[in-house]
């Protein structure tokens, strides 16, 4: 029987960025009233084009994303609780984290608490389901489509992969084909504990350089934990080259790389010509909104100009370059003659 647990770790509407995190981007003018709130913008043109205030409870949540139906009809609130345990921990910590110098290669036990809480945003997102849900059906098409045994079953019993090979067991292959996409979701919710630990620790490897302005400048978003790579299209989290971003707080954000240039862990003061490039990184990023402790209005003006320049960049970058004829190459007209014997020369 799925398990009933203290009602007040129940919640219908459960956060997928927490509300300790959030309170770092409140508007300070609603800070001692108790009542926190944010700016918001939404990247739909459906939800209108104005800014909005409004209170971090009602942010970034979803109803059951963590208590999905199991077939019997009951929730299991087990991963909401362990949530807010482990949320409960690292808001004794985040002030100082967030906003604070912390000497991360002295004290490495708080800088494996960020790279935690790195880890966690990104496991317990609904991207996170959404691409289990994806490569589920993957599988199946695959599947369906390969050769079945006298059982019905795919007569696949191994694949390779870089080199290495890999035993399959097909014995539950009418279970794993059959899953309705709550059973997939729920078995999400049971691997996200494991998939915190094992993205914690390729965070860990990397290096943390952490930009501190000198009043609140950075925003963030639903989707706070972004990836990036300059070179290729589909990387992860262990993919070389990839670049790992995330807003602290209005005044702090952190790049984790593994570049082998500079120090493990460093702070350095932000460049005033860099800030609106950072915010805009986080609202391309966004799953639908922005996330701002100041009115945003002025920034999303800069952000569409910063949009217009990366525009313009990436048209020169993508736009063919014509080769010049050297003096000494062929004609371009096809006469067989240098090109300074030919069409160079003044007609």
């Amino acid at each position: 029987m799925a398990a009933r647990l203290n009602p007040a770790r129940s919640p219908k509407n459960q956060h997928w960025v927490p509300q300790f995190y959030l309170k770092q981007f409140a508007i300070p003018d609603r800070r001692e009233s108790g009542s926190d709130q944010v700016w918001i913008f939404s990247r739909r043109h459906t939800d209108g084009l104005e800014t909005k205030r409004i209170n971090i409870r009602n942010v970034a949540a979803e109803q059951f994303l963590y208590s999905p139906k199991t077939r019997d009809g009951l929730r299991s609130f087990a991963a909401e609780q362990m949530l807010a345990d482990v949320d409960g921990m690292l808001s004794q910590y985040w002030p100082r984290l967030a906003t604070g110098i912390v000497d991360l290669d002295k004290f490495q036990g708080l800088r494996r608490a960020i790279a935690w809480l790195m880890g966690l945003l990104i496991a317990r997102h609904p991207d996170s389901f959404e691409k289990v849900q994806d490569v589920h059906e993957q599988i199946v098409r695959f599947y369906q489509s390969a050769p079945k045994d006298e059982l019905g079953r795919p007569a696949i019993t191994h694949f390779v992969h870089e080199g290495k090979r890999y035993e399959l067991d097909n014995s539950d292959w009418a279970e794993f084909r059959d899953a309705t996409s709550e059973d997939v979701h729920q078995q999400a919710v049971k691997d996200m504990r494991n998939l915190t630990i094992a993205l914690t620790n390729h965070i860990f490897e990397k290096k943390f350089a952490i930009v501190v302005a000198p009043h609140p400048v950075f925003v963030t978003s639903d989707r706070p934990v972004y990836l990036m790579h300059a070179a290729r299209e589909r990387f992860g989290v262990r993919t070389p080259g990839t670049r790992i971003m995330f807003p602290l707080s209005p005044t702090h954000m952190l790049f984790a790389h593994d570049d082998d240039a500079g120090d493990q862990n460093k702070y350095t003061h932000l460049r005033k010509e860099d800030a609106v490039g950072m915010n805009y990184m986080t609202w391309v990023h966004a799953r639908r909104f922005l996330i701002s402790s100041f009115e945003p209005t002025p920034l999303l003006t800069e952000m569409v100009n910063e949009s217009d320049r990366f525009n313009r960049i990436l048209e020169n970058q993508q736009r063919p370059r014509i080769k010049k004829t050297g003096r000494n190459d062929a004609c371009p007209c096809g006469s067989g003659k240098k090109f300074k014997f030919c069409c160079s020369r003044p007609h």
